[in-house]
C-alpha cells in the first residue's frame, strides 16, 4: 500500500509562477465581464429567476461541502460582527456630527 507521499494528489494544486501570473493579469477582463453578462443575459431570458434560484443553491451547497464546520453558526457569527462593525462607525460618524 502506497504511503501518504505517493498518493496522487486529489487536489488542482498548481504552483503558480510569474508567467501564470502575468497571464492572469493581461487578461481582457473588460471582454470577460461582457461575455458574461451577455451568458447570464440569456440564462435570464430562457430560465428567469429560477437560474438565480439554482445558482444559489449550487453556491450553498458547494460551501456546506467544502467549508467544514458549522456554516449556519459562521453566518451567524459573521452577520453579529457586521452589527458591531455597524454599531461602531454609527458611533464614530456621530462624532463628526456635533
Amino acid at each position: 500500500m502506497p504511503n501518504d507521499a505517493t498518493k496522487p494528489s486529489t487536489t488542482t494544486e498548481h504552483r503558480l509562477d510569474a508567467g501564470d501570473l502575468r497571464a492572469f493579469l493581461a487578461r481582457d477582463w473588460a471582454s470577460l465581464r461582457t461575455r458574461k453578462d451577455e451568458h447570464w443575459l440569456e440564462v435570464a431570458r430562457r430560465r428567469g429567476g429560477e437560474a438565480t434560484l439554482a445558482a444559489a443553491e449550487s453556491l450553498r451547497e458547494h460551501v456546506e461541502r467544502h467549508a467544514g464546520g458549522d456554516v449556519e453558526e459562521r453566518r451567524r457569527e459573521d452577520l453579529e460582527a457586521l452589527i458591531e462593525l455597524k454599531r461602531r462607525i454609527d458611533a464614530a460618524s456621530a462624532q463628526f456630527r456635533r
